[in-house]
C-alpha cells in the first residue's frame, strides 16, 4: 500500500518512505505485496548430508543424554530376556511362565530404549510409539529382531 507519505506494510502496518522495497519487520515485499522468505527461517546449525538425514530419521542419535539413558535400558532388556530364556545357568528354572514374566519386561526395556532414540526426546514407551512414523516404526520392529538375535547369541555362548 502507498499513501502520500510513503509505503505502508499491509501485514504489520509499519510506515516506510517511497524508496523502501522490503518491510524489515515482517518480510513483505512492499512493491508486490508478497511475503519474502527471511533468512532467519533457515536453521544455520541444521546438519546436512548423511548426518542431517540421520538426525531427521533418528533424532535421538545426536543427543548424548538420551543415549546415556537408553544404553543401560537396552542392556538391561537383553539381560532380563536372556535370563528368562534360560541363560546364565538358569536353564532349569526356565519355563513358559518365567519366559513370559521376565521376557515381557525385557522386551519392554529394550523397546523403551529404542523409542527414546527414535522419538528424540524422553517419553514413556506408549507416548513415544504414538509419535513414530513409517520409517521409525520399521526401525523399531527391526530393533526388536536385533534384541532377539542378541539373546540367541547369549544362549549359544551360555
Amino acid at each position: 500500500m502507498t499513501d502520500s507519505d510513503g509505503r505502508i506494510c499491509w501485514k504489520c502496518g509499519t510506515r516506510y518512505g517511497n524508496d523502501v522495497k522490503l518491510c524489515v519487520r515482517c518480510g513483505v515485499n512492499l512493491e508486490t505485496g508478497e511475503m519474502v522468505r527471511r533468512h532467519s527461517d533457515e536453521d544455520p546449525f541444521a546438519a546436512t548430508g548423511v548426518v542431517g538425514m540421520l538426525d531427521r530419521s533418528v533424532p535421538g542419535v545426536m543427543k548424548p543424554g538420551l543415549i546415556a539413558l537408553a544404553a543401560p535400558l537396552a542392556v538391561a532388556g537383553v539381560v532380563v530376556l536372556a535370563a528368562a530364556c534360560g541363560a546364565f545357568g538358569m536353564a532349569r528354572y526356565s519355563s513358559i511362565g518365567s519366559i513370559i514374566l521376565l521376557g515381557v519386561p525385557g522386551v519392554a526395556l529394550w523397546g523403551q530404549a529404542t523409542a527414546l532414540i527414535l522419538a528424540g526426546r524422553f517419553a514413556l514407551l506408549p507416548t513415544a510409539l504414538g509419535e513414530l512414523d513409517g520409517l521409525r516404526w520399521s526401525l523399531f520392529f527391526s530393533s526388536l529382531i536385533v534384541e532377539a538375535m542378541l539373546v540367541v547369541g547369549i544362549l549359544r555362548v551360555a
